[in-house]
């Protein structure tokens, strides 16, 4: 918008041929489809060149998981998740 950067799509993790996608959208400019527009770049660009999109996103981030949908990507289940203070 102008100058301003409403929605950014990259890759986080990667390995081997897969490539994990994050997204992140401006509040104000959510559900405007900007993310839509974002990630369906990431994942052209990752099929042209031969690389797997792969989304995940907490349980419950309902935002995240319609999206995913939206775009095609189908739930395989989930897995528990550790954390370490270091």
């Amino acid at each position: 918008d102008g100058d301003e950067v409403v929605s950014v799509c990259f890759t986080a993790f990667a390995g081997g041929k897969k490539r994990e996608i994050s997204v992140a959208t401006q509040p104000q400019y959510r559900r405007q489809g900007f993310a839509t527009l974002a990630v369906s770049a990431l994942i052209s660009h990752c099929l042209k060149g031969g690389l797997e999109p792969v989304w995940e996103c907490w349980a419950d981030n309902d935002a995240s998981s319609a999206l995913a949908e939206k775009l095609g990507f189908m739930r395989k289940g989930d897995h528990p998740v550790y954390f370490c203070e270091l």
